[in-house]
Formats: structure tokens, sequence, C-alpha cells
């Protein structure tokens, strides 16, 4: 309990220094706060999945976050379950994967025709989730989300 005796004789010589303390550390911790919480990458997603001819399936990604988020190259998998130990992952990414850029607090929407759509049930979907990977510019590792998650 010494020291808080050491602290409380400084405090009353010299009030100004303890004030530029207590108001470096709120300025500190409201930048941790931003750099850590705030601005950080925050995306989600939603889908429709149709069987009917024509009709276009559709994956939309949110960026919640309030910072653009620009994809490199993205792919989607149906991937194993943990246990399940004899499947195997399905790869559906289509031929031609493009980069798009979603703006901050906004969405984006992956359309899925002819050609590109992919199974949506039955044998492939068993034991396996649909993942989507986004290769985000400025990250090493893609951005993970598994499609239909809650």
């Amino acid at each position: 309990m010494e020291w808080i005796e050491w602290i409380a004789g400084h405090a009353k010589q010299n009030p100004l220094g303890i004030l530029g303390f207590v108001i470096s550390l709120i300025l500190a911790i409201v930048k941790i706060y931003e750099a850590f919480w705030k601005d950080r990458l925050s995306l989600a997603t939603s889908y429709f999945f149709t069987s009917e001819p024509g009709e276009a399936d559709e994956i939309v990604i949110a960026n919640l976050s309030p910072i653009p988020v620009q994809i490199a190259y993205w792919t989607i998998a149906w991937e194993k379950r943990w246990y399940a130990l004899r499947v195997k992952d399905v790869d559906v990414t289509p031929d031609d994967p493009f980069r798009f850029k979603v703006l901050g607090r906004d969405s984006f929407a992956l359309r899925f025709r002819d050609d590109d759509k992919f199974p949506t049930g039955g044998s492939v979907a068993a034991n396996r989730r649909l993942v989507l990977r986004l290769h985000v510019f400025g990250r090493r590792r893609p951005v993970r989300l598994v499609v239909g998650a809650s």
C-alpha cells in the first residue's frame, strides 16, 4: 500500500501529470477499440437455391463492417464435416470466378445460372456443408464462410 501513498503524494504535487496520464489512457483504449473491434472485417452470407429450370441460385455476401472489401478470387465447395471419414470434398467453383468489391455495410450477390449451377441437395450435400472461400486483397488467408450456417 506504500505505492498508493506515493501516487497520492505526487498527484497532490503535480495534478497536471495525472490528468495527462488519464487522458492518454482513455485515448489509448479508444484507439485499441477502433483498431481491433470496430473496424474489423465482418462478412455474412445468405442464400436462395431453387430447382426451377431457368431460375438462378444465389448466394448473397453481406459486408457488416464500414470498410469496403475487395475480393481477388473466390472458391465454393461442398466440404466434408469433421465426423464424415469416407466423404470427399466436392469443388463446385465456376470456370471463371471473377473479382468484385463489396462496399461497407452493403451486399453483393453471386448468381449461378445454367452451366454454373451446382447440385444443392441429395447425395452431394449429405455429410457436407457448402463453404465459400473469399481471397481478400491484403490478407494472407482466405475468409471462410459457411453458407447456410446460422
